[in-house]
């Protein structure tokens, strides 16, 4: 259980550390998304674009 626990952990750190750089890349290329809130269907749908 504990190796799961860790597994997740990672993840969850790798996943945060990975939008991280998508927003900084975004913003060192000059856009700028809208709205307040990242990371929903409405964002990922605007980051296709």
């Amino acid at each position: 259980m504990k190796a799961t626990k860790r597994a997740r952990a990672a993840a969850v750190e790798a996943l945060r550390v990975h939008r991280q750089q998508v927003s900084a890349f975004m913003l060192k290329h000059g856009r700028t998304y809208p709205r307040k809130k990242g990371w929903t269907m409405r964002y990922l749908r605007w980051l296709q674009e």
